[in-house]
């Protein structure tokens, strides 16, 4: 004679879901004019060195209208006008 096991009761378990966490993601675009790359400025590894003050997205200020900036592809230096 084979033992009958007594039957289990499943329950589905919904998942506890909570505030779906969104993270900001900031770029500063452009063209190099001596390599021709697209770029992205903030990648260059001293972007922020001397530039401080700059807020972003600041655009159409006198520091905004003409920031020193460093290709992070060929090292080119060259000024750009920050646009939002």
């Amino acid at each position: 004679m084979s033992e009958q096991k007594p039957e289990v009761a499943t329950v589905a378990v919904e998942p506890v879901v909570g505030p779906v966490t969104a993270t900001w993601s900031v770029s500063l675009d452009c063209e190099c004019p001596a390599c021709e790359k697209y770029v992205d400025l903030l990648t260059a590894p001293d972007f922020w060195d001397g530039k401080s003050n700059l807020q972003i997205p600041e655009h159409g200020t006198p520091r905004a209208k003409a920031l020193e900036v460093q290709c992070p592809e060929c090292a080119h230096e060259f000024v750009v006008r920050c646009d939002y």
